[in-house]
C-alpha cells in the first residue's frame, strides 16, 4: 500500500475547520485556551510582567515599567474564546472586552496555535513556515488591550 504526504491536507483541513461558525466552542478548543490562559503564569517576572489571580474568575496581568509606571489588563476564556479587557490603574475597568483573534485549533486539536505564519523563524529548508505561537498571540492581543 502506498504512503501519502499528509502535511498540507492536514493543513488545508485545520483551516477549513477553523473557519467554521462555532468552531471557536470545540470542547477540545475550550481545554486549550483554558491552558493558552494558564501558560501565561509562566511569564510572571520576565520584563516587568505579572500575572494572578482576580476575584472573577480571569487573570489580572500587569506589565511595570522601571518608572513604576502600570498597565493592566483582565484575561479570561468563556467556553474556547480567550477575553481581555484593559483595566485602569486602580483596577476598574477602561475599556470593553475584546476577543483574542488570530488562534486556531493544531490539526490534532491538542493544543492551540497562531492562525498566522511565524515570519519572525525561518523555515529550514523544504519545510513550511510554522505557525506563530499561540502564547505571542496572546501576549501581543494583551499589550495592545492594556489600560
Amino acid at each position: 500500500m502506498a504512503t501519502y504526504d499528509q502535511g498540507e491536507a492536514v493543513e488545508l483541513l485545520t483551516r477549513a475547520a477553523a473557519a467554521m461558525p462555532g468552531n471557536e466552542h470545540h470542547p477540545a478548543r475550550t481545554a486549550a485556551a483554558v491552558a493558552l490562559v494558564e501558560a501565561l503564569r509562566g511569564l510572571t517576572g520576565k520584563a516587568g510582567f505579572s500575572v494572578r489571580d482576580d476575584r472573577e474568575g480571569g487573570l489580572l496581568v500587569e506589565l511595570r515599567a522601571g518608572d513604576g509606571t502600570l498597565k493592566r489588563t483582565w484575561v479570561r476564556t468563556d467556553k474556547g474564546v480567550i477575553l481581555v479587557r484593559p483595566l485602569r490603574s486602580v483596577g476598574l475597568p477602561a475599556g470593553e472586552l475584546v476577543e483574542v483573534d488570530g488562534l486556531r485549533l493544531t490539526g490534532d486539536e491538542s493544543q492551540l496555535e497562531g492562525a498566522q505564519e511565524d515570519t519572525y523563524y525561518q523555515p529550514r529548508p523544504g519545510e513550511s513556515r510554522p505557525r506563530r505561537s499561540a502564547l505571542a498571540v496572546l501576549v501581543q492581543a494583551i499589550i495592545q488591550n492594556m489600560g
